[in-house]
């Protein structure tokens, strides 16, 4: 059966095969940037969560940090006892 095709028809069969071999590779990696890209925003979102929480606490020892210079200078200098107002944390949503 195969001896009587033509050279023409072999070659349109394995034109035919590389195309469809073609469409396969180009499905599969579109699918995996696909998966790549969903995952690598997944990070990012994961990524700055947590960067803002950690900015935050930054903000927080800075704030203290400075508060108690503040208050030993204070003292040094020999000014009076007075309360010290913290600032309201900053209302996450």
């Amino acid at each position: 059966m195969l001896t009587h095709l033509k050279v023409r028809t072999g070659m349109i069969g394995v034109l035919i095969a590389f195309v469809f071999a073609l469409l396969l590779a180009s499905l599969n990696g579109f699918y995996g940037a696909q998966t790549s890209d969903e995952q690598i925003r997944d990070l990012n979102l994961l990524t700055a969560v947590q960067l803002d929480k950690l900015d935050n606490a930054a903000i927080w020892v800075t704030r203290a940090s400075a508060t108690s210079h503040s208050s030993l200078l204070d003292r040094l200098a020999g000014a009076p006892n007075r309360p010290i107002k913290a600032p309201l944390p900053p209302r996450s949503v």
